[in-house]
């Protein structure tokens, strides 16, 4: 469901990188690299686990974040909907077609 629009467009929303919010970076994760993450669900992939090298490697290595974010973009709008359910593509994410 599409976030209920405001008059700047962005009602009720935050930005997860809150220095350059409208730039596509890697700065998300030098944020909780520096333990600045905005939720806590998201400081938890930097919180000595698994996924910690991951954070630093995109952290360090902002090429790398946008070719391995491509190439799971790619992966996702490949996955079919469940058997017999209607989709649509939206023009517009508040307006159905």
């Amino acid at each position: 469901m599409c976030p209920p629009q405001g008059s700047s467009g962005d009602a009720g929303k935050a930005p997860l990188d809150v220095q350059m919010p409208r730039k596509f970076d890697n700065a998300y994760y030098r944020d909780l690299i520096a333990h600045q993450g905005l939720l806590n669900s998201d400081q938890a992939l930097y919180s000595g686990g698994d996924v910690d090298n991951l954070v630093v490697r995109y952290g360090a290595d902002g090429d790398a974040f946008g070719r391995d974010f491509a190439k799971a973009m790619g992966k996702m709008g490949n996955i079919p909907p469940p058997k017999g359910m209607p989709t649509e593509v939206r023009l517009h994410c508040s307006k159905a077609n």
